[in-house]
């Protein structure tokens, strides 16, 4: 759920908000593959690059065949 309301921030515009809900969609569920993935994407969008490479790690930890994160 804080996934879908994030996206719908981010789409809006409203990047922080975004972020927000993203780590909160992590913190409840830390298996959750997509919440990092989408938490990384949008922080490399907003050039937060070391704060994305966090995230990505995380994503890789959980998925290391996913080349999503190299892309």
């Amino acid at each position: 759920a804080y996934n879908n309301m994030a996206i719908a921030w981010l789409r809006a515009k409203d990047y922080e908000q975004g972020i927000v809900l993203l780590k909160k969609s992590v913190e409840i569920n830390p298996e959750y593959q997509k919440g990092f993935e989408n938490l990384a994407d949008v922080l490399m969008q907003l050039e937060k690059f070391a704060e994305a490479i966090e995230y990505y790690t995380q994503f890789l930890k959980l998925d290391p065949k996913n080349d999503q994160a190299f892309n």
